[in-house]
C-alpha cells in the first residue's frame, strides 16, 4: 500500500504522465506476481510444518498409550519416531527434549538403563543449551520430572545407583538443590552408596548437598549421618555405622550448640556399636569419651536441653540379658551425668529391673524397682501414671521370690494408686493378687479378689479385655475347686472356655494369657 501511494504521488507531479503510467502498471504487475508466489510458498511450508506437528503429537500419544499398557517395546518405537521427526523437520524447540524424555522414560521403565543413557545425555545437553538461550519450555521440565521419578522407581540392584544419580541430576536441574524432591532423592542415593559400601561417596554427596555453611545446614547433615549410622547398625554393618557416626561427630564439633550437646550420645552410640561387635576395649574408650563430653557440654551449654541417651530396641532386643544389663547401666551413668534431676532415671531403672530379674538377680531387681517407684512419686514426674504398674510388678516379683507378705502389700498399693478402679489394669492387679493368694493357700481372700477381677473384666468390652476375663474365671474356678465348690468350679471353667473361643475368633493378642491357651 505504501509503495502504491508513493508511485501515485510521483504520477501527479510528473509531466510525462502516459509514459510513467505505463511503467507503473508494469511494475505493479511484477510486484503482484512476486507477492502471490511468496504467499503460495509460505502457505505450503506452513501446511507441511503443521502436518509434521500433528504427526509428532500422534506419535507421542500412541507411545504414551502403549507405555501405560506396559507395552514398552512398542512405546519405545513410537517415541523413537517422534525423536527422529523432531530432528528432521526442525519442529518447535520443546518437541525434541520432550520426545527424548518420553523415550528414556520407556527405556528405564523396561530396565533398559544403558540404552536410556545415550538419550539422557543428549537430553541434558539440550536442556542446558535451551536454558542458557531462554527457550526452555515448562512442559520440558514437567516430562523431565516424570523421567526422574521413573529413575527413582527403578529398584534393580545392578542399576539402582546409576538410576538414582540420573534422578538426582534431573531433580536438581528442575527444582534446585534445596527442594524437598531433590533432598529426598539425594538421601536415597546416599543410602544406596552406604548399602554398596561406598561410605566416603555417601558422606561427600551429603556434604555437597548441604554446602551452605550455616549452622542449620550442618545440624541437618550431622543428624542425617547419625540416622544412617543407626540404620547400618541395625543391619549389623558395624564398620559402616562407625564411619558414618565419626563423620557426624566431626561436623557436630563445629556446628551449633544444640548439636554439640548431642556429642555424648554420638560417642555412646559408638560405644554400643563396638560392644555389640565384641570390641570391648574400643567400647570402653568411646564410653569414656561420652562421659568426658557430658562434663563439657553440661558446663558450656547449661541452657541447652541436653538430650538423653536412648536404647535402640532393634539392637537391644538381640542382646543376651547380661549384655543388656551392661548397656542399661552405661545409659544410667550418662543420664546421671547429664541430668541432676533423678526423675529422668525412672524409665531406665524399670528396664533394668526386668533384665536383672531375667538374670535371676532378684535382690538387685527389686532394689531398682523400689527406686523407680520412689522417683515416679516425685512431683511432676513423667512416670507418675506408671505407679500402679510399678507396684504391680513389685508385688509379682516379691511373691515369686517368696516374700508374700510384702508382695500383698505391694498389690494393695497398686490398687490404691489406680485412678480408675474399673479399668483393665485394676482388674489385672486383682487377678495377680488373687492368684498369689491362692498360691499361698489363702483361699478365701483369693476367692474374693478373683471374684472382683472377674466382675471388672466382664464389664470390659471383649476387644479390650483380651484373656483377662477368661484367666480370672479359670483361676477362680481352681480356687473354688480347692475350697470344695466343685459345681461352681465346673460352671466357671465352662464360661472360661466360651470366653477363650470368643477371643480366638477375634485373634486377640492381649494378655495376660496366664495359662498360655492362645
Amino acid at each position: 500500500m505504501l509503495m502504491d501511494i508513493l508511485l501515485l504521488n510521483t504520477i501527479q507531479i510528473s509531466s510525462e504522465v502516459p509514459l510513467i503510467r505505463e511503467k507503473f502498471m508494469r511494475i505493479k504487475s511484477i510486484v503482484l506476481i512476486v507477492t502471490i508466489v511468496l504467499a503460495v510458498v509460505a502457505f505450503s511450508s506452513n501446511k507441511a510444518w503443521a502436518t509434521a506437528i500433528d504427526d509428532w503429537q500422534k506419535l507421542i500419544q500412541e507411545g504414551s498409550s502403549k507405555k501405560f499398557d506396559g507395552q514398552y517395546k512398542a512405546a519405545t518405537q513410537f517415541f523413537s519416531q517422534a525423536v527422529n521427526l523432531s530432528e528432521s523437520q526442525k519442529l518447535p524447540a520443546k518437541c525434541l527434549p520432550i520426545a527424548l524424555c518420553r523415550l528414556a522414560d520407556a527405556e528405564v521403565s523396561s530396565n533398559q538403563v544403558n540404552e536410556a543413557d545415550a538419550h539422557f545425555k543428549k537430553l541434558i545437553d539440550l536442556m542446558n543449551q535451551q536454558k542458557e538461550n531462554g527457550t526452555l519450555d515448562p512442559k520440558v521440565n514437567f516430562w523431565a520430572a516424570v523421567l526422574s521419578d521413573s529413575y527413582m522407581s527403578n529398584s534393580r540392584p545392578e542399576t539402582r545407583e546409576t538410576c538414582l544419580r540420573r534422578a538426582c541430576y534431573l531433580k536438581t536441574f528442575i527444582y534446585g538443590g534445596k527442594h524437598r524432591e531433590c533432598i529426598d532423592c539425594v538421601n536415597k542415593l546416599a543410602d544406596c552408596y552406604v548399602g554398596n559400601g561406598k561410605i566416603d561417596r555417601a558422606i561427600s554427596l551429603l556434604t555437597a548437598a548441604n554446602k551452605s555453611n550455616n549452622e542449620k545446614g550442618s545440624d541437618v547433615l550431622a543428624c542425617t549421618l547419625h540416622n544412617m549410622a543407626v540404620c547400618s547398625q541395625r543391619k549389623h554393618k558395624y564398620e559402616q555405622a562407625k564411619q558414618l557416626e565419626l563423620a557426624a561427630i566431626d561436623i557436630a564439633r563445629s556446628a551449633s550448640a544444640s548439636l554439640k550437646s548431642e556429642l555424648p550420645n554420638f560417642y555412646d552410640f559408638l560405644s554400643l556399636n563396638a560392644f555389640v561387635e565384641g570390641k570391648i576395649s574400643e567400647s570402653k574408650q568411646y564410653f569414656d569419651m561420652a562421659t568426658s563430653e557430658c562434663q563439657t557440654v553440661k558446663r558450656l551449654y547449661s541452657k541447652q536441653m541436653l538430650l538423653l541417651p536412648f536404647v535402640d530396641l532393634a539392637i537391644f532386643d538381640e542382646l543376651a540379658p547380661s549384655k543388656q544389663e551392661y548397656v542399661l547401666r552405661q545409659r544410667l551413668a550418662l543420664v546421671k551425668l547429664l541430668r541432676e534431676d533423678p526423675r529422668w532415671q525412672c524409665g531406665i531403672l524399670e528396664s533394668l529391673t526386668n533384665v536383672l530379674y531375667a538374670e535371676t538377680k532378684y535382690k538387685e531387681s527389686e532394689e531398682c524397682l523400689v527406686n523407680a517407684i520412689k522417683i515416679a512419686q516425685l512431683p511432676n514426674c513423667y512416670a507418675a501414671n506408671d505407679i500402679p504398674e510399678l507396684y504391680l510388678k513389685l508385688g509379682v516379683h516379691r511373691c515369686q521370690t517368696g516374700k508374700y507378705s510384702e508382695g500383698f502389700k505391694a498389690f494393695d498399693q497398686a490398687f490404691s494408686a489406680e485412678k480408675d478402679k474399673h479399668a483393665q489394669h485394676a482388674a489385672l492387679v486383682l487377678f495377680w493378687w488373687g492368684a498369689s493368694l491362692k498360691e499361698r493357700s489363702q483361699l478365701v481372700l483369693a476367692e474374693q479378689k478373683l471374684s472382683q477381677a472377674c466382675d471388672l473384666a466382664k464389664a470390659l468390652h471383649p476387644e479390650k479385655r483380651g484373656t483377662l476375663f477368661a484367666d480370672s474365671l479359670q483361676m477362680l474356678a481352681a480356687t473354688k475347686y480347692d475350697i470344695g465348690k466343685q459345681n461352681e468350679a465346673h460352671i466357671l471353667n465352662k464360661m472360661s472356655a466360651d470366653e477363650i473361643k470368643i477371643q480366638k475368633d477375634m485373634k486377640t493378642k492381649l494378655g495376660p494369657d496366664f495359662f498360655h491357651r492362645l
